[in-house]
């Protein structure tokens, strides 16, 4: 208790002497955890709730004991015939059992510690993180040239003669996203070999693909789908060319900053948390991660590449929703 007193512990548990041979006799005993005021609530409850759980396994066996002992006494006056319980054989039956129970439990746990994700991120190089991180962020602000684009024929007149055609406004919508998706699987393809031809040149380590190639080159195709969308969803609600260069251009910019492009996915994740879940930068961004640094397969980003067609379905239905036509 001094060790208490000067602050040198922040908890003891003290154990009576006769803690080993009450329990055996089936006495009742006390454990008194004693916690200063200022120490750790929560981990105090939980190494009370695991001395609790010890006491109470310590005292299991001789309260079986014990009930053994007193039902193989009540049967003793018992005719032999109808006996089922001597007060010998019971006790030593069950002390047995608890004895091979120590060296053949029927559950045994298996604890493996697998390589913390932290520790291959620590690992990852520059070009693992800011190559893909940038390509997203190049890729999602074609969107504003998608819709600039869209706005300038509008401005000039040609989307009006296009509508004349008997397309559906959806296919019209849809042929406006083609050119963008073009563009932005460029601007993949160039930063990505940069990133593998171009940096070792310059003496940095070269971008490796992964596992997948194959992964990293369709979330690369659904990111520029979903761009494409963002960009008619910009057309749509964009009512002048100020709303579309300037604003869209800031929106873009700050999507990028909260989805992981400047700042590594699993670093910013113990900031920011459910927020980044938000933007499609972030569903990009943690697929490349997946695929690029911790060698996963394109199992392990399925949920990424859903969300990425999720945000693309739902920035086109609302874009065609909320389309002047006219």
């Amino acid at each position: 208790e001094q060790a208490l007193d000067k602050g040198e512990l922040p908890r003891a548990l003290f154990i009576p002497a006769s803690f080993s041979a009450d329990v055996s006799a089936g006495r009742q005993t006390t454990l008194r955890l004693v916690s200063r005021p200022d120490s750790d609530a929560p981990r105090n409850e939980a190494i009370r709730l695991v001395i609790e759980g010890v006491a109470r396994d310590m005292a299991l066996e001789p309260q079986i004991l014990i009930s053994l002992q007193q039902m193989g006494e009540m049967m003793a006056n018992v005719p032999d015939a109808f006996a089922v319980l001597a007060v010998e054989k019971g006790p030593a039956q069950a002390r047995a059992q608890f004895e091979s129970s120590r060296t053949r439990p029927l559950v045994e746990l298996v604890t493996t510690v697998p390589e913390r994700a932290s520790t291959v991120e620590e690992q990852a190089t520059a070009a693992q993180l800011a190559v893909p991180g940038f390509t997203v962020l190049f890729v999602f602000l074609t969107a504003q040239t998608t819709a600039r684009s869209i706005y300038d024929e509008k401005k000039v007149g040609s989307f009006r003669r296009l509508m004349a055609s008997p397309v559906p406004k959806a296919q019209l919508l849809a042929g406006k996203m083609l050119p963008n998706v073009i563009a932005s699987l460029i601007q993949v393809v160039v930063i990505f070999g940069f990133g593998i031809v171009g940096l070792p040149l310059l003496g940095q380590p070269a971008l490796i693909l992964g596992n997948s190639p194959l992964g990293v080159a369709l979330v690369a195709l659904l990111m520029a789908l979903c761009s494409s969308g963002l960009g008619i969803l910009i057309a749509a609600l964009a009512r002048t060319e100020n709303q579309i260069g300037g604003l869209s251009a800031v929106l873009l910019w700050a999507m990028g900053m909260i989805g992981g492009s400047f700042i590594p996915v699993f670093f910013l994740e113990r900031f920011l948390g459910p927020v980044m879940r938000l933007v499609p930068h972030y569903w990009a961004n943690s697929a490349f991660t997946n695929l690029l640094v911790r060698g996963a397969g394109i199992n392990e980003v399925l949920p990424q590449m859903l969300a990425l067609l999720a945000f693309t379905a739902g920035f086109f239905a609302i874009g065609l929703w909320r389309f002047e036509f006219d």
